[in-house]
């Protein structure tokens, strides 16, 4: 992972949890370990104006890692048989594993969380997009920071 030599120790960045086929950005911190970050990253941009040489190419070598974390939003008009319909697209028909679901429901519209467990980022598209469209979610979408940034 570094610029001239591979690098395979390192962690997946929690704040924007990128996945293979995300751009990314390595972070030596003063520990000398590595963080892999969405090049996007709210912390990297920050990062960068300090501590510009601190950070590295990176790339991804996918064939020894099998799975990334990547959360979901969506919203909509609640209606009986929902979630089953969203529970049925996540689990029989992607190449994913469902790390927590969490919905909530008032006066007729509905709000849901998803954390999955992703092998890269086409099946993550493949997945946002057969979920919006089974009827009544309005809106479907990938959440660009899972946790907050200081």
């Amino acid at each position: 992972m570094r610029d001239d030599k591979v690098n395979e120790d390192y962690t997946i960045a929690a704040c924007c949890q990128p996945i293979p086929g995300d751009e990314v950005v390595g972070f030596l911190d003063f520990k000398g370990n590595v963080q892999i970050h969405k090049r996007k990253c709210q912390r990297i941009v920050n990062i960068s104006t300090r501590q510009g040489d601190r950070l590295l190419t990176a790339y991804w070598k996918t064939h020894k890692v099998r799975s990334f974390l990547a959360s979901i939003v969506m919203e909509g008009v609640d209606r009986h048989g929902l979630l089953n319909e969203i529970t049925n697209v996540i689990s029989n028909d992607h190449n994913v594993s469902m790390r927590a679901l969490s919905v909530k429901a008032s006066d007729g519209v509905f709000t849901g969380d998803i954390e999955l467990y992703v092998p890269h980022i086409q099946e993550l598209k493949k997945v946002l997009k057969q979920l919006g469209l089974i009827k009544g979610i309005t809106s479907v979408q990938r959440k660009e920071n899972a946790q907050n940034v200081p």
